[in-house]
């Protein structure tokens, strides 16, 4: 490789799923091919942002973020014309479905191979006929999940055979710590603490925040010392509090904002039990930080969420949208009767880096990459709407 080009939605902007595998996806290639020229270009970022830490290869980002967002897709796609002309990549590696269409018109043109990842909710819907043949045609396309995966088939059977799901890995500052100063600061020194953490938007309310709400009537009648706290910020919030005080449980619910990404171990530690119990999480990278916590965690039977807590082998799993299933499954674990393997914070750490941790991410995406070189490409004929 002597030149890599990348198409990113955003990178170092926030702590999110989608930023950090950016991230962790430039890192691999780039600690891969250090005397390779690694080209970036962002969407959303209006500045540069600072190369990830360890990367000592030749990056360079450039921003394309404006305050229109047709003028920022006009630059991208400028910009991503004159480093394809200029440079001609040997590599295209996209970020998102939505910036592939711009690396499958690359590969029509000029024969530039290019790799694509999928997430979640930008695979699920409705797509856009130049989205599905951009997956088409892609060498690789990345899952980051079974489900992600699942619903790539449903779009096209023939991207089965192209797929390969590589999960997100946790971030280094994610481990055990002492968690008494975030309860001593939310007034829950002495209570037993559920926590979910999340985007409180309308568009994922299959997150299961309701789910948990909805449990909290019948685990204060068994013990009124429980309390849930809810990490994150959207448009979503209102109606949570509003659904709280329907239920009479917002004494006993905390609703704590969005900290910091540094700051965001601290309330993973401050909690007895992490409850998610979504319904089509992409993946859900908050349990596997709460794993790497030490702390134990229930998730939704569905979606992503299965491989974040390998399919029940990390963590309980409960029907979605099911509060007395979920109150049953929070009340055997307070009352001791887990297995010993889903509730010791050292062999639940242990577990989560062995499948979670950088060294595995990395060595699997070296591995799609490499597997390219003996993938036929797609034929030109079904190149088409």
């Amino acid at each position: 490789m002597r030149n890599v080009l990348y198409l990113f939605p955003q990178l170092g902007l926030s702590h999110g799923g989608i930023q950090n595998l950016n991230e962790d996806t430039l890192r691999s290639l780039a600690q891969a091919w250090p005397n390779a020229c690694h080209r970036v270009l962002l969407y959303v970022n209006r500045v540069a942002p600072p190369v990830p830490n360890g990367v000592v290869a030749d990056v360079r980002c450039f921003p394309c973020g404006m305050r229109s967002r047709s003028s920022a897709k006009a630059r991208l796609t400028l910009v991503f014309a004159w480093q394809v002309l200029a440079n001609r990549p040997d590599l295209i590696v996209v970020g998102h479905v939505g910036l592939a269409p711009l690396a499958w018109i690359a590969r029509r043109v000029l024969g530039l191979p290019y790799v694509v990842w999928a997430h979640g909710t930008e695979v699920w819907g409705p797509h856009r006929w130049t989205h599905a043949a951009s997956l088409r045609f892609a060498g690789r396309v990345v899952a980051v999940s079974r489900f992600t995966a699942r619903k790539l088939k449903a779009i096209d059977a023939t991207l089965a055979d192209r797929t390969i799901v590589v999960n997100p890995t946790v971030r280094s500052h994610f481990r055990p710590s002492n968690g008494q100063t975030v309860r001593q600061r939310l007034g829950i020194a002495n209570y037993r603490v559920l926590l979910s953490v999340g985007r409180l938007s309308a568009t994922d309310r299959y997150k299961g925040f309701d789910t948990v709400l909805r449990a909290m009537p019948h685990l204060l009648a068994r013990a009124p010392d429980f309390r849930y706290v809810v990490v994150g910020e959207g448009d979503d919030l209102p109606r949570l509090k509003a659904l709280a005080d329907r239920l009479d449980v917002s004494h006993a619910t905390v609703f704590a904002g969005a900290p910091s990404d540094r700051d965001l171990p601290d309330y993973y530690n401050a909690c007895d039990l992490f409850v998610m119990p979504s319904s089509r999480e992409g993946f859900g990278i908050a349990f596997v930080e709460a794993l790497a916590c030490g702390k134990p965690v229930v998730a939704g039977r569905a979606g992503g969420a299965r491989d974040a807590v390998l399919d029940g082998g990390l963590g309980r799993m409960v029907a979605p949208n099911d509060s007395e299933d979920l109150a049953r499954v929070v009340l055997e674990f307070f009352d001791g009767r887990w297995p010993r393997t889903l509730t010791d914070p050292e062999h639940l750490r242990g577990a989560c880096l062995e499948h979670f941790a950088f060294k595995a991410f990395d060595q699997r995406v070296l591995g799609v990459i490499r597997s390219l070189t003996t993938q036929p490409r797609p034929t030109e004929a079904a190149d088409r709407p």
